[in-house]
């Protein structure tokens, strides 16, 4: 009797390890629901045909937020629509026929050389950074969910930028808004937003590993990792390049799935129809096609990590070795513990069946 029961505690113990061990692996995949996000145009759907293609890559993609071209900056601190206000509640009213769960935000941008008609705002003082939400905010009322913020050059401080970019965060906050920050990557550890973007694709799977490890531990704000088509940075990964990237530094990076929410995908009308299947499969858990070589042939040297700002709002920590990760330990840990357990079963077994044979 007493060996039956120490059978019973050791497949109990054997079943908790299992338990935790399920748990440990769920903690290293990535979130089964990511955010999926997109830039675009109004124009990239003009026409029944284009409406129709868009409809399927975006229900193909599990695309479920878009971040359309609404409004940029120009001189005097004004932002200006680039569309109707009937166009916007058509365009909303289509993309919530798409799918009404999709997040739809308002693309507020200025280039940061002023290209395209935009004009940097001057965000020095409280009152010009007041009027700029306010007009964010207005922009959002319009049907939006959120604002895709995206001002690339500005005049003032990196501090004041900062205080801009965290008061439409949390202006939008207040109303019910969704706040999508796109900002220099060396202010991104003092942003206080739902999104932020994390800009790691250009340079390969090192250049990636390092931006990561070096930002993610810093930053407090979820972030969306961005997929960007071919831009003519030397060796630039192609699209399937950085889906292999990915898979490769989700299965290797102890990441932070409270942090890392999703992906940002830019932009819809650069994307070929290879990039497109080729993020549709792996999106599925599908097999990624074999990425085409990049067109640079010449190998750039990995960038260094990005300074911090020249004005920063606080004090700047150091980043530290990582070290023999957390999960490391505890995979150790439940090794050890498997082992103990199957050698009790094992030794109790062979009691149990020595008993046996001496009563026949």
């Amino acid at each position: 009797m007493k060996i039956q029961k120490l059978m019973l505690f050791c497949y109990f113990m054997l079943f908790v390890a299992s338990l935790f061990a399920n748990l440990n692996v769920a903690h290293a995949q990535f979130p089964q629901s990511p955010v999926n996000g997109l830039w675009h145009e109004i124009q990239d759907i003009d026409t029944e045909a284009e409406r129709t293609l868009f409809t399927s890559r975006v229900l193909n993609g599990k695309i479920n937020q878009v971040y359309c071209s609404i409004a940029h900056w120009v001189a005097n601190n004004v932002l200006e629509y680039q569309w109707s206000d009937s166009t916007i509640l058509d365009y909303i009213t289509y993309i919530k026929s798409v799918n009404p769960e999709i997040k739809v935000f308002a693309w507020v941008w200025c280039d940061y050389l002023e290209r395209w008609g935009s004009k940097k705002p001057n965000v020095t003082t409280s009152t010009q950074r007041d009027n700029l939400i306010n007009q964010v905010v207005a922009c959002a009322n319009k049907g939006f969910d959120g604002i895709q913020e995206d001002t690339e050059g500005w005049y003032g401080s990196n501090a004041n930028f900062i205080d801009y970019t965290n008061g439409v965060a949390s202006t939008l906050s207040s109303i019910g808004k969704l706040c999508f920050v796109y900002n220099p990557d060396n202010h991104l550890q003092y942003i206080t937003a739902d999104y932020l973007p994390f800009r790691c694709w250009m340079y390969g799977y090192n250049y990636m590993k390092d931006f990561f490890a070096y930002y993610d531990p810093k930053v407090t704000t979820p972030y969306l990792m961005k997929v960007t088509y071919y831009n003519s940075w030397p060796d630039e990964p192609l699209i399937p390049e950085q889906l292999e990237n990915m898979d490769q530094l989700i299965s290797e990076y102890e990441y932070e799935k409270e942090k890392w929410k999703g992906f940002a995908l830019y932009w819809y009308k650069s994307w070929t129809e290879s990039d497109w299947n080729a993020w549709i499969n792996w999106e599925t858990k599908n097999p990624v096609p074999s990425p085409t070589p990049s067109p640079s042939p010449t190998p750039s040297p990995t960038p260094p990590i990005p300074p911090e700002p020249s004005v920063p709002p606080g004090a700047t920590a150091s980043p530290q070795p990582r070290g023999i990760s957390e999960n490391d330990k505890f995979d150790t840990v439940m090794f050890m513990a498997g082992g103990a357990c199957t050698f009790l079963v094992a030794s109790a077994t062979a009691i149990l069946i020595k008993g046996k044979g001496g009563k026949r």
